[in-house]
């Protein structure tokens, strides 16, 4: 009888041990994929957010706009009606951004930050030799209905 307890306890931790390897496992594994969605969805905002042509900087800018949440889509809507369109128009702005490179710095349940580095390259009518700028943004993210969207944007 004591013999059949002692391997009972055995199996026991056996079974539990496995069962904290699998749940490990697992969260490992929906770590790695939310952080690949983190840096997509970080990227290709970074990319939506700084690109654009004079002919259509307002669709560019509001397409942009549907991947942003928050109080920070409010002050960027803003922004692009009362700066970007106006300028991009006036002057003839185009520009144009290159992800180079993503990193995720944490996720916490729905929210998230990354860091992206990308290559603007910008032109305009009155100076037509491209001007190229190496960008670095903290991105935070949240997701909302199983989407990543952006609320925030700091570049560096």
């Amino acid at each position: 009888m004591t013999w059949s307890l002692g391997v009972l306890a055995v199996l026991l931790a056996a079974g539990a041990a496995m069962l904290s390897v699998t749940v490990d496992d697992a969260q490992a594994r929906v770590s790695a994929q939310t952080r690949d969605e983190v840096a997509q969805a970080a990227a290709e905002a970074s990319t939506a957010l700084l690109t654009y042509t004079p002919d259509t900087v307002a669709a560019d800018q509001y397409a942009a706009g549907e991947r942003l949440t928050g109080e920070f889509r409010a002050r960027y809507g803003q922004f692009t009606d009362t700066v970007v369109v106006p300028t991009s128009r006036t002057n003839r702005v185009t520009s144009t951004a290159t992800v180079t490179a993503t990193g995720v710095s944490s996720v916490d349940g729905d929210d998230a930050e990354a860091l992206v580095f990308l290559t603007q390259v910008t032109s305009t009518d009155a100076s037509p030799d491209p001007v190229t700028t190496k960008v670095g943004a903290r991105v935070d993210l949240t997701r909302i209905e199983g989407r990543w969207l952006v609320s925030d944007f700091e570049p560096s």
